[in-house]
């Protein structure tokens, strides 16, 4: 039955979860909103009638389809009796792109760039009796964690020799690791590349570099490269 995407992907999620409840599942609910192309249900649209900007409407609209999925995804981990059992992460995999009528509010750029607007992006994890309920966890980590902490949530074991680029963040979100998930964070798109050290943030464009502290300077305005050299 074809319906209302973001719809059918949380109604595939939530039947997965029925089937399995009684042996380990992995979901990976990878939800097509807030992404292009801004198709909204009219009835959504109606309830932000007073958004005048048709393209934030749309947004506010595909938001709510998205929360109320996760929030049938999680009603449905209740009624199985496994939302006390199940470590659950959400993340988004960007930052807010120009074509879909997002606001990356101070962060400077947007998706694709290696500014903190393309790059800088929520993380939640629930996982009842392993991570305390309410916290807030400031040091950098990254999607590529996702892998590795949940083959740990999972008793699992990596098969094979090959590192992989994520840890295992369970220990340091819940206090028994104080260090540094990652001494340093990479990325790089294209001419693009940047790297984040404790606060400090690196963005180099073919020759040009640019450095900022951005624990006074989050919008990253104020180039530090030729002081700090």
């Amino acid at each position: 039955k074809v319906t209302y995407l973001t719809d059918m992907l949380t109604d595939k999620a939530t039947d997965f979860i029925k089937e399995n409840s009684k042996k380990p599942f992995f979901i990976y609910l990878s939800y097509n909103a807030v992404h292009t192309p801004m198709n909204a249900k009219k009835e959504l649209m109606d309830r932000f009638a007073s958004i005048a900007d048709p393209g934030r409407r749309a947004y506010a609209a595909m938001m709510t389809s998205l929360d109320d999925g996760v929030g049938k995804v999680m009603e449905t981990l209740k009624q199985q009796n496994l939302d006390k059992n199940t470590l659950i992460i959400f993340i988004n995999d960007n930052g807010g792109a120009t074509v879909n009528s997002s606001d990356n509010g101070p962060l400077r750029g947007m998706k694709g760039s290696k500014w903190e607007g393309g790059i800088r992006v929520a993380m939640m994890m629930r996982w009842p009796g392993n991570i305390a309920p309410n916290k807030t966890y400031n040091k950098p980590v990254s999607s590529l964690d996702i892998l590795p902490t949940s083959i740990a949530a999972g008793n699992g074991k990596q098969k094979g020799t090959k590192k992989l680029d994520g840890i295992n963040l369970i220990p340091y979100v819940n206090g028994k690791n104080k260090k540094v998930p990652h001494e340093a964070l990479y990325w790089r798109r294209g001419v693009a590349a940047a790297m984040r050290e404790d606060n400090w943030k690196l963005i180099r464009v073919k020759e040009n570099v640019l450095l900022f502290n951005l624990s006074n300077d989050l919008s990253e305005t104020i180039n530090l490269a030729v002081k700090n050299p």
